[in-house]
């Protein structure tokens, strides 16, 4: 076979590969071309398929040496070149105008993508200038600290001044050299630290530190945490907040030290004090233990407050503390009876205040012991009513039971009796044995006065040695009479005063009401007068004014 021929087969045969080795990678790109080239692409494969077969038509041709019109053939392989250059210029065309389009797209896209870099970054930026803004506005000392070593990162301008520190003495120091001027950190249970307590829990944390600021000056302060998260999820900086508690603490120290005050003022106070809850004793104070008499608190504590009262005042007690619980005032001082637990009465002044106790609407009740008081009262009543020196009503007190037994007379119509007595030969007693057996004389004097008349009757001295007796109801005047002749036998009768005997009379001059006089005035200066005229008589005894007129 000539050389010429070998060399063409050998051409033939290369090209025939390349268009295997293409058809192949045109399969293998098939599935990614774009829908609108996919018939195209169908019809180039189908072209390269045919050129295949060209090129097998002619290698056996050339190998077997048929003959067969070789321009007929070259016209042919040309024809087909030419289309199939054809329709890759065309696929070219259509890539590369989609690869510019795609280009421009992404041209387009990346400057879009740029532009919303930046506006975030700006936003960011924006955010974060007015986040530290807020920080550095808050009334609270603000710091933010790193977790790996608790250094601090920022502090707003609250926190700068609240310790005296500047920013650049701040930043880039642990928490604990800033705030506690010492190298470790806090520890429980001495001293809780909430930046621990953040990490341990990953949840907010609060408590109460005790800070110094830069001249070691003491700040109370109320500590909380708040973590930060990173993206993974760890707690990678903690929001320290410090708010200034001085003032509140000093209140409760205020407070704490009040309530010890007021403690001691009440267990210390000579009245009794007493905590009432649901009419319940609460609390006594140890004066209120002695003034009822209790030794053991058991037997009070939780018992109704009213049991400790005389059972004339229980009700009256339960009525006051009834209005009590339901007014805003506090109840008035009144007198009451208590019955002590030994049975013994005394008497008491009490008074309350509505009060709190445990969150409860309560009672402070004070009571004290009025029994030396109303002694005090009771004797000063009698040295207003009575003579301090015989016990027996003075002018005062006769005068007004006079006008209320006249009231009564003129109302049911009977008659009454004024005896007006002095005594006889008293100065001269009053002289010899002297102003001590006077007195003696004129207390025996009243007890026998007293001894011969009528329960109803009214026996008083009005001053020196005369006293006066006011009989009501009786029946006639004869029964007057016959008080005082009583009286006159009894004063007659000798007075035995310690180792002295003395005899004394009574001079007695009786008016009548109506008879002799209506009101108190001309009674007793009637029965005056006809005491006088006894007494002139220098005979003792007694006389009837109506008498005295005959004479």
């Amino acid at each position: 076979m000539p050389i010429l021929s070998l060399i063409t087969i050998f051409l033939v045969l290369l090209g025939a590969l390349f268009m295997s080795a293409a058809i192949l990678r045109g399969r293998m790109i098939y599935a990614s071309v774009p829908p609108e080239l996919l018939r195209r692409w169908r019809v180039l494969v189908m072209f390269m398929l045919c050129f295949l077969a060209g090129y097998v038509f002619l290698i056996l041709i050339l190998a077997e040496q048929v003959a067969f019109p070789i321009e007929l053939l070259t016209g042919g392989v040309f024809l087909g070149g030419a289309i199939f250059v054809f329709i890759v210029i065309n696929l070219s065309s259509e890539t590369i105008n989609k690869i510019s389009t795609a280009e421009e797209e992404l041209r387009l896209l990346n400057d879009y993508l740029e532009q919303r870099v930046v506006e975030r970054t700006r936003e960011l930026q924006s955010s974060q200038e007015f986040l530290r803004t807020v920080l550095h506005s808050l009334n609270d000392e603000v710091i933010i600290i790193d977790t790996v070593d608790f250094k601090i990162l920022d502090a707003n301008a609250s926190f700068l001044n609240a310790y005296q520190l500047t920013a650049e003495a701040v930043i880039g120091r642990t928490c604990h050299e800033v705030t506690h001027h010492r190298t470790e950190m806090c520890t429980p249970p001495d001293d809780s630290c909430p930046l621990l307590e953040t990490l341990s829990t990953g949840k907010f944390a609060v408590v109460e530190h005790t800070h110094r600021d830069e001249s070691g000056n003491k700040l109370y302060v109320e500590v909380s945490t708040t973590p930060i998260r990173a993206l993974d999820g760890r707690i990678s900086q903690i929001v320290h907040i410090s708010k200034d508690i001085s003032e509140r603490k000093r209140s409760e120290q205020a407070l704490r030290e009040s309530e010890e005050q007021y403690r001691r003022l009440v267990e210390l106070s000579p009245d009794g004090i007493a905590l009432v809850v649901d009419s319940a004793y609460v609390f006594v104070n140890a004066a209120g233990y002695r003034l009822l008499g209790v030794t053991e608190p058991c037997r009070i504590l939780g018992k109704p407050f009213v049991d400790a009262f005389h059972p004339d005042s229980k009700e009256r007690v339960m009525q006051r503390i009834q209005q009590l619980a339901h007014q805003t005032g506090s109840m008035p001082w009144q007198e009451e009876k208590i019955l002590r637990f030994d049975g013994r009465e005394v008497e008491v002044e009490l008074a309350g205040v509505p009060f709190s106790f445990a969150g409860k609407p309560a009672m402070q009740i004070i009571f004290r012991d009025i029994s030396d008081r109303k002694q005090i009262e009771e004797r000063l009543k009698r040295l207003a009513l009575y003579d301090e020196l015989t016990g027996l009503p003075n002018r005062s007190l006769f005068y007004d039971r006079v006008r209320q037994l006249l009231e009564m007379a003129k109302r049911n119509h009977y008659i009454l009796a004024l005896l007006y007595i002095d005594l006889d030969r008293f100065k001269q007693v009053n002289d010899t044995l002297g102003h001590e057996m006077g007195d003696l004389l004129l207390k025996e004097v009243s007890r026998r006065l007293t001894s011969v008349t009528r329960k109803a009757d009214t026996v008083a001295r009005i001053g020196g040695d005369e006293f006066v007796g006011i009989c009501g109801k009786i029946e006639a005047s004869g029964d007057a009479t016959v008080i005082a002749r009583k009286i006159s036998d009894v004063l007659s009768q000798p007075f035995f005063l310690r180792d002295n005997e003395c005899t004394i009379g009574a001079s007695i001059g009786i008016s009548l009401y109506p008879e002799d006089g209506e009101d108190m005035e001309t009674l007793l200066n009637k029965a005056d007068a006809a005491m006088y005229q006894v007494k002139q008589n220098r005979k003792g005894g007694y006389l009837l004014y109506r008498d005295l007129k005959k004479d």
